[in-house]
């Protein structure tokens, strides 16, 4: 399928929800929203499967509850910091149901959307 001219330099709607339900949905990599708690209030099939639980096991869990940031500070103290500047990347390790562990490289950001922190993941 060819685009038109007038196709092809249109910009998508600014606040399009199918638009980010579709990018959310089919994702290859891992998408978490949480609440400026840490708690989470979505995830996409990838977090489902990098994390190894079904959607409804992480729903209401806090960060703390998947994920080693390696932090000596602790996940508290990192979460504070991390709302207070914004954004944050780097590596954690996922604490999978079996005992298993797999590192991911991550981006957050905070106030993503009314507020949510957006956090994406990518099994390395």
């Amino acid at each position: 399928m060819r685009l038109t001219s007038s196709e092809e330099t249109e910009a998508l709607p600014a606040h399009d929800p199918d638009f980010y339900k579709a990018v959310f949905d089919h994702a290859i990599d891992a998408v978490l929203i949480s609440n400026n708690s840490g708690v989470y209030v979505q995830a996409n099939d990838a977090a489902c499967e990098l994390i190894g639980r079904h959607c409804e096991e992480i729903l209401g869990r806090k960060v703390g509850d998947f994920f080693d940031m390696g932090e000596s500070q602790g996940v508290q103290s990192a979460w504070n910091s991390f709302l207070e500047q914004g954004t944050i990347q780097g590596e954690c390790w996922v604490q999978k149901p079996d005992g298993g562990r797999r590192c991911c490289s991550f981006r957050a950001k905070a106030n993503f959307s009314h507020g949510r922190p957006l956090s994406i993941l990518r099994d390395l």
